[in-house]
């Protein structure tokens, strides 16, 4: 990446929508923040499908109609450049991007629909971050049909993915393990029905997402050898929900799971299971809330509506206030906060990282330097913070030290910050790349003037060691 590059087009504005708070959330959290978000939509202008992955400064995601060969894996780079990275799919179950390898595992479950070379199985695609319009059926893990309703996957280790088999009532689905060193796969969960997606607990035991044949859905817990966990389990394991398509677990241990209900059935929502086995809802308003994943630095969430007829043309995403930057307990301080972070100190002022650090630096590349991804965030309702009322926003200065001449990397940082200054709700801007060289610092200020003459000052110093 180079300095001057600009991350991806990010287009966010919303309301903050206030989930649950965590009783025992792991450090660096404090342990009595509530989660809180701001909506905002990424919109990429194509209908899209069934599953995305973070990436770095990427997201893969879905693309096309269900047909034979007519859905592909999209690419979205930073600056907006969108590419297909594969082709040839008919209908996509799940996808899961390995950092350690670079290579994205996906899924297919339409092998029979007429007219289709492949599918019913899971694939690899080497090399995802630069790989371009590759045929799907070069990248079969498993012969074509070896998995007639493949759902979601999840990377195990380096030889071993799960994958969910959503057979249906009665019994015929489960969770497969794929073996990669040997291309083989066999049952480590039988005795499911339309099962779904799949986390790993940080203690080692497996959450699967399972529909019954009434759509009931539940979140059942068991060991890494595939044995249910009845009793001295998780609280979240046997919870029942009003559906689970695809789940991913949250730095605080929380379980949010797409495929769920409104009460009155009016929409799809988004829950958040906290370690003590409670829902909430912290998105609704879906057709059918579907794909899910978090990208690791921020905390941000992506989401992918399963629009009909037609897919949804943007990615919905949650960006939390307990990672942002600049939120505090004075009575100007919700006025504006920085946003992108790092999971070593997301509410300092401090954004460290190591030079190819997989969880922060997002080139994920030992190059002597540390590329971080940085938006702003304005008239935030801080759940933590009753002091502070957001007001409309009048103008916003952003400013760097360093300075350089020409700054075309902070000044688009400061236009995607201007687009967001009009309206009275939430919002956060679209990010912009920054790259600091190994054993340097930039440092970042954003001074908020509002309507009504409030002043919020905020700081960001970006490290690369």
């Amino acid at each position: 990446m180079q300095t001057q590059t600009i991350a991806l087009a990010l287009g966010l504005l919303s309301t903050i929508l206030v989930g649950c708070g965590s009783s025992n959330a792991p450090a660096p959290m404090p342990e009595d923040d509530t989660t809180a978000y701001v909506r905002g939509e990424h919109r990429l202008g194509t209908p899209l499908q069934s599953d995305l992955a973070f990436a770095g400064t990427h997201i893969f995601v879905g693309q096309g109609s269900f047909g034979a060969g007519t859905e592909s894996i999209q690419r979205r780079g930073h600056g907006g450049l969108l590419e297909t990275a594969v082709s040839g799919l008919n209908s996509i179950g799940g996808m899961a991007y390995d950092s350690e390898s670079g290579t994205l595992y996906f899924t297919d479950n339409a092998g029979d629909f007429p007219g289709a070379i492949t599918g019913d199985t899971v694939y690899a695609l080497p090399d995802a971050l630069s790989a371009n319009n590759v045929n799907a059926a070069d990248l079969e893990i498993l012969p074509s049909g070896s998995i007639p309703f493949a759902a979601q996957v999840i990377v195990m280790d380096a030889e071993t993915l799960l994958v969910s088999d959503a057979g249906g009532p009665p019994g015929l689905g489960g969770v497969i393990s794929v073996d990669l060193a040997t291309g083989t796969f066999a049952y480590l969960i039988e005795g499911l029905e339309y099962a779904a997606g799949i986390s790993v607990l940080p203690e080692g035991n497996l959450l699967v997402g399972n529909v019954d044949g009434n759509f009931v859905g539940f979140v059942l817990e068991y060991t890494a050898e595939g044995t249910p966990v009845d009793a001295g389990g998780s609280a979240i394991g046997g919870i029942e929900l009003s559906g689970a398509a695809d789940q991913v677990l949250n730095q605080r241990g929380s379980l949010l799971v797409t495929g769920g209900s409104a009460p009155d059935f009016s929409s799809s929502i988004v829950v958040s299971v906290d370690q003590d086995g409670m829902p909430s809802t912290i998105a609704e308003g879906f057709q059918f809330s579907l794909g899910i994943d978090i990208d690791t630095p921020s905390g941000q969430i992506g989401i992918v509506d399963s629009c009909f007829p037609e897919g949804c043309p943007e990615i919905t995403l949650l960006t939390p206030t307990n990672r942002m930057t600049g939120l505090g307990m004075d009575a100007e301080d919700c006025q504006a906060a920085f946003w992108g972070g790092t999971p070593h100190s997301p509410q300092g002022n401090v954004w460290r990282c190591r030079d190819g650090e997989i969880d922060c630096d997002r080139d994920r590349e030992e190059n002597g330097s540390c590329t971080f991804e940085v938006g702003a965030c304005l008239r935030l309702a801080d759940p933590n913070d009753s002091t502070c009322t957001p007001e409309n926003t009048s103008s916003v200065a952003v400013r760097r030290s360093p300075r350089v001449d020409p700054d075309g990397l902070f000044l688009a940082m400061q236009l995607r910050v201007d687009a967001i200054i009009p309206g009275n709700e939430a919002a956060c801007s679209g990010s912009t790349i920054v790259e600091v060289d190994k054993g340097k610092k930039v440092e970042i200020s954003m001074e908020v003037l509002t309507v009504d003459g409030t002043t919020d000052t905020d700081s960001l110093t970006l490290r690369c060691r």
